[in-house]
């Protein structure tokens, strides 16, 4: 299958700023409470695309959730959630492009948003993109797109101090309930300018086995933001593996980063954050189609598309 689609991509909301949330509150990980998107998708929709704008507040080097439900008012499923990272310079809008896009909405289907992590004083709006030609034209899943450490900042790694020597483990998981691929990580830039690598190993204490390596760079101006590093190909994690990982970098300046694995799965169920509904269920993962035959990559900067 190309990777190539001729489909029209659709706003929710249309001409019009997106749904303004405000937070939850002071605690860590507080949700804030559904916010309606659309009363009733008016198709099957696939999710393409969350785009978040500065409502009120400074994104204060934000790192938040936003996650993405079906059902009526009160009775909220969560459908996928993402890792937003605001950058502390001004107002302006994080697009976040779905690795492949997410067939989660039925039709006639209420659709709404929440946040988590955001203090109660910071209002942020709230927008999605949807294709409504599915399946065929527009390849897609249906599985639960979500992050770990979940309603967590992240793994914290501190480097070495010796240039390219590994940190020491930082566990990501010590097992989730569901089989998941792994999309790619989250990273934050170090305070200094640099060049990394990002080790993922599978596997009990102290027979850990590495699994593949992520690449990156950052620039010391951009320090403390996160950026997006997205795997050409999902990598398969079955469940109850620990996951962890390692960071090496260029330069002798100890740094502390903070590293989040983006995934999609199965939902192991249960709660969505603090104050959240609870999150879709499933049976066993089938792979998303035709993972071999095609990758749309999300990011910060811009889309990568390839094909086999």
């Amino acid at each position: 299958m190309s990777v190539i689609v001729s489909e029209q991509l659709f706003c929710f909301p249309s001409a019009g700023n997106g749904v303004s949330i405000t937070g939850g509150g002071t605690g860590s990980f507080q949700a804030s409470g559904f916010i309606e998107i659309s009363s009733a998708s008016d198709a099957r929709w696939a999710l393409a695309a969350v785009v978040v704008g500065n409502g009120s507040g400074s994104w204060s080097d934000l790192f938040f959730v936003v996650q993405i439900a079906t059902g009526t008012a009160g009775n909220e499923v969560v459908v996928a959630e993402y890792p937003i990272y605001g950058p502390n310079s001004g107002s302006q809008s994080l697009r976040y492009l779905m690795t492949v896009p997410l067939d989660v909405i039925p039709n006639n289907t209420r659709v709404s948003a929440q946040l988590l992590n955001v203090s109660g004083s910071n209002t942020y709006t709230v927008a999605i993109q949807v294709y409504k030609t599915i399946p065929g034209t527009v390849p897609a899943s249906s599985k639960f797109h979500s992050y770990y450490p979940n309603a967590a900042l992240g793994v914290s790694l501190t480097t070495s101090g010796s240039a390219w020597n590994d940190s020491g483990f930082g566990t990501i998981t010590t097992g989730i309930s569901t089989d998941q691929l792994i999309l790619g990580a989250v990273v934050t830039n170090p305070t200094a300018t640099t060049e990394w690598e990002l080790d993922i190993y599978f596997g009990p204490d102290s027979s850990e086995v590495l699994k593949t390596t992520i690449r990156g760079s950052n620039r010391s101006d951009k320090q403390g933001d996160y950026h997006y590093y997205i795997l050409p190909r999902a990598y398969p994690l079955a469940k109850n593996t620990q996951v962890k990982v390692k960071i090496r970098r260029s330069g002798t300046t100890v740094t502390t980063e903070r590293v989040t694995l983006l995934t999609v799965g199965d939902s192991p169920g249960g709660g969505a954050g603090k104050g959240g509904k609870g999150r879709k269920g499933g049976g066993g993962v089938t792979v998303i189609q035709p993972l071999g035959a095609y990758i749309i990559n999300v990011g910060n900067p811009g889309v990568d598309i390839g094909s086999t």
